[in-house]
């Protein structure tokens, strides 16, 4: 054999063993249940959909699934996922009727094989080493839920939310939420890392067919979990879109009222039920010095029924809170949620102006 033909054939042989491999590692990915499962819904974010693929698959840890939850989306974002599908062994796209959110949620967990669950919404984006923090923190301690904190940003910018240095100043590891009451502050899916069996032993899903429903859910893990533990690690970046079409961002409409309204008493129910008084008077601070603000400050309280119906759950869910969630909510917003529940619209309205 010549030395060409010779290296021709050990080319092929090495060739032949890397193909091998390769197969090898994407059937023992089949059969071995990854760490994590990263439960990934997508609806009409093909503008989104490659960044946010993109910072997942190029953590510096790499035993997950991530599960692409197909909407029921008309645009190309299917295209998009079913790329990354084909060229790396970790994606799976699981397909279902559009049904929302919670629904998406649901589906993802129910398909999930991972020890840990964890999800990131289709337009935000995750910081390298984010799954590694949340994966070595929940290994070493045993807690059920690991919580990171979050950094927002634009096209032009990026930013903490003003509870981010309250609730992540500092390392609580095995902590509760009855010790650490400002965890309710953070009731959003995302930047967390859910022990999957814990999960399971609740049995609880995500409300559907409406918006905010992570909150309740949320609200009852914390409630029940044995150990959270609370890093101040930056493991998310919530996108804030400039066109506004977030779900997020539409504080004006009726339905997104009626949707937030009902998650408030959703959690509400849970804290008096679960936490008690006192825990529920901290979430209540949540309401009054934020949430209240969002939907007494915006547009759509030129419209009767969207006024009557704030001004009906301000008054409902204010009633009897003690004084220092008052002492502690910003003055401007106290004398808002006060003409709110005395009924002052126009008067409420000209202080925001």
């Amino acid at each position: 054999m010549s030395r060409l033909a010779a290296r021709r054939h050990q080319a092929a042989v090495l060739g032949r063993r890397v193909a091998a491999r390769a197969a090898r590692t994407r059937l023992g990915r089949r059969i071995r249940p990854p760490r994590i499962s990263v439960i990934v819904p997508f609806y009409n974010v093909e503008a989104y959909l490659a960044e946010c693929l993109d910072s997942i698959l190029g953590q510096d840890f790499d035993d997950f699934e991530v599960l692409l939850v197909d909407d029921g989306s008309p645009d190309g974002s299917r295209a998009i996922a079913e790329r990354y599908v084909a060229r790396d062994p970790r994606v799976r796209i699981i397909t279902r009727e559009n049904g929302g959110l919670g629904a998406a949620r649901n589906t993802g967990v129910r398909a999930a094989r991972g020890r840990f669950l964890t999800f990131v919404d289709s337009d935000d984006t995750l910081p390298r080493g984010a799954l590694r923090r949340l994966h070595d923190t929940a290994a070493r301690t045993g807690s059920d839920i690991v919580v990171g904190a979050v950094d927002r940003f634009n096209t032009a910018s990026s930013w903490w939310p003003t509870w981010v240095p309250e609730v992540h100043d500092d390392l609580r590891e095995r902590t509760t939420v009855e010790r650490f009451p400002a965890l309710l502050r953070n009731l959003y899916t995302w930047n967390k890392l859910f022990r999957r069996d814990f999960w399971d032993a609740q049995g609880l899903w995500f409300r559907e067919g409406v918006a905010y429903e992570d909150q309740p859910i949320i609200t009852q893990l914390f409630a029940r979990a044995s150990s959270i533990d609370v890093i101040p690690d930056h493991v998310y970046r919530y996108r804030s879109r400039e066109d506004q079409s977030s779900i997020s961002q539409q504080t004006a409409s009726l339905k997104d009222l009626r949707d937030r309204v009902a998650a408030w008493r959703a959690s509400r129910e849970v804290l008096t039920k679960e936490l008690g008084p006192d825990l529920y008077d901290q979430w209540r601070l949540t309401l009054f010095q934020v949430h209240f603000h969002w939907y007494l400050t915006s547009s759509g309280t030129v419209d009767d029924d969207y006024w009557n119906e704030l001004a009906t759950a301000v008054r409902e869910l204010a009633e009897g809170a003690p004084e220092h969630v008052w002492a502690q909510t910003l003055p401007g917003r106290r004398v808002l949620i006060e003409l709110a529940i005395q009924d002052r619209r126009e008067d409420a309205q000209e202080l925001v102006r």
